[in-house]
């Protein structure tokens, strides 16, 4: 759990996680589409089917990546509790002059 923020909150990290997630893939996958063209590949509607594939198997993926993520963070954050305060202790008053002597 060493890429979980230690301060803050899991949530920025989780929807921008999400949303590249969901993003990439759908990007990559319509672009790589565009080259399948009928003269240039002999079969291009099965080989644009192959990309959906992939696209619904990168998106699965990474999906389930974010789940684990946003567990891991729940247990981070089960496990670290409430913050408590102990009851206040009144320091004794330090004089800054009898230190540099």
């Amino acid at each position: 759990m060493a890429f979980l923020p230690m301060t803050g909150s899991c949530k920025r990290l989780l929807l921008g996680t999400a949303a590249a997630t969901l993003g990439l893939p759908l990007l990559l996958g319509e672009f790589a589409k565009h080259f399948m063209q009928p003269g240039l590949s002999d079969d291009p509607v099965r080989q644009q089917l192959l990309v959906d594939y992939i696209v619904i198997g990168a998106l699965v993926f990474g999906l389930t990546m974010i789940l684990t993520v946003a567990i891991g963070c729940w247990v981070r954050r089960v496990m670290q509790g409430p913050a408590r305060s102990a009851d206040p202790y009144p320091l004794p008053h330090e004089d800054p002059r009898a230190r540099s002597q």
